[in-house]
């Protein structure tokens, strides 16, 4: 039993990314197969990305795998004050790994983590694993090397507001 195509159509056309319709596709039935082989049940699988700082040997690698928030709601939120206090921790290290995935958030919660990344004495790496859009665009930049793969998306734009 294959996936149907049309259920994969509709959930991409409501959160407006028809293009990855086939990627999707792809992949969902790679992993329903994967599933299948060890129980005939079909289970909702959800991936979530999460914040994490690993040290290894004289390294740190930090994933930036949600939201830049000063309210750290989800496991994947990251916020300003998190994120210093455990920059703050690593004295030893010298070399930070950042890995973003991230559409952004807080303006001025990104602008202190791009800060506070500048400030340590560490040299900074900046990936972009999948998006680093907005103020994560801003924090990909306080890297001393900055690496984006041909699969990624750095999405700058003008900053803007609204009033009521």
């Amino acid at each position: 039993m294959k996936l149907n195509i049309s259920l994969v159509h509709f959930l991409l056309r409501c959160v407006q990314l028809p293009h990855l319709e086939s990627l999707v596709y792809t992949l969902l039935n790679t992993l329903y197969a994967y599933i299948k082989k060890y129980n005939n049940d079909v289970y909702l699988i959800i991936v979530v990305f999460n914040y994490s700082l690993v040290t290894q040997d004289n390294e740190a690698h930090i994933n930036i795998y949600g939201d830049i928030t000063s309210w750290e709601w989800f496991e994947s939120d990251v916020s300003s004050y998190t994120l210093s206090k455990e920059l703050n921790a690593l004295q030893d290290v010298e070399v930070i790994n950042v890995y973003l995935n991230s559409y952004g958030g807080e303006v001025s919660e990104g602008l202190a983590i791009y800060n506070a990344l500048k400030r340590h004495k560490a040299k900074v790496k900046t990936y972009t694993d999948g998006f680093a859009c907005s103020i994560a665009s801003v924090i990909f930049m306080a890297g001393d090397e900055r690496i984006v793969y041909n699969t990624s998306l750095l999405m700058i734009h003008n900053a803007w507001t609204w009033t009521a």
